[in-house]
């Protein structure tokens, strides 16, 4: 099975705009992250929990429906 918790997302700092590469898992545990400018990013998404088991359980159907 697919874990969307290790997959990677770019996000831009809100002060100096620079990309930043952080894990699902790191949205999901709402850590803190550096940015190389200094800022400090709160990483926060209420939805994310249930948008990862909603996804899992999609690709749980579509496996079921290959037969695997």
């Amino acid at each position: 099975m697919l874990n969307l918790s290790n997959q990677s997302v770019d996000i831009d700092c809100p002060k100096c705009k620079s990309k930043i590469k952080v894990t699902i898992k790191q949205v999901t545990d709402h850590v803190t992250v550096k940015c190389r400018c200094g800022q400090s990013i709160n990483l926060v998404d209420k939805n994310i929990k249930n948008t990862i088991n909603d996804i899992n359980k999609t690709l749980d159907n579509l496996l079921k429906g290959f037969g695997k």
